[in-house]
């Protein structure tokens, strides 16, 4: 139908209410097991509250209609409906990966802070669970790149040790894709390259 009679707008489960925002349909998702982190709903996942996240967070998905704004696909709401069902396996998965890469961070890093301001901005971290007061989810990006009838997810998230790149990864399904700055929860090319790879097998 013409483009001016479109609807900009539409509320099917298991998304929230979503409005076509020129780009993608937005809205906001309230993730409960990502509540207790910090508050990072600023711009460019910056701090937007002194408490506690209630896990909340922006929620974009493209429109699988390159030419116009089509409803998500089907793919797409299965990857939503995932995420909303096993949210704390796969919070759980992030903090695992996060972890993992989180020492080369702190080397990386070990020049920019003086002791003090390291000790606040990129403590060491022993446990998943220390990652609550120095991260907090700030969107989800759902892509129009799937895998078997599922599509991939970023989650963005703000961070103490880095404002301007952030922390973002790549996800399909509760399997951690990539970790790393913002930019990599919503860098198409990266879920095309693991896609690329199942359909290679």
């Amino acid at each position: 139908m013409p483009e001016s009679v479109r609807p900009d707008h539409f509320e099917a489960s298991p998304f929230p209410r979503v409005h076509w925002n020129e780009y993608s349909w937005e809205g906001t998702v309230t993730l409960p097991a990502f509540a207790g982190f910090q508050c990072r709903r600023g711009p460019y996942g910056t701090m937007s509250a002194a408490e506690p996240s209630d896990g909340s967070a922006q929620i974009t998905a493209e429109s699988p209609d390159a030419s116009g704004h089509a409803p998500p696909s089907a793919a797409q709401a299965a990857a939503v409906e995932l995420i909303r069902s096993r949210q704390v396996e796969l919070r759980d998965a992030l903090l695992d990966a996060l972890l993992t890469e989180y020492e080369k961070v702190r080397d990386d890093l070990s020049g920019e802070f003086d002791a003090d301001e390291a000790e606040r901005v990129i403590p060491k971290v022993t446990s998943p669970d220390g990652f609550r007061n120095l991260i907090g989810l700030n969107a989800v990006h759902v892509q129009t790149v799937e895998r078997d009838g599922l599509a991939y997810v970023g989650l963005e998230f703000g961070c103490t040790w880095d404002e301007e790149h952030a922390l973002g990864f790549m996800t399909h399904g509760t399997r951690v894709v990539k970790v790393g700055g913002a930019d990599t929860s919503f860098l198409a090319w990266i879920a095309e390259r693991d896609a690329a790879k199942g359909n290679a097998g």
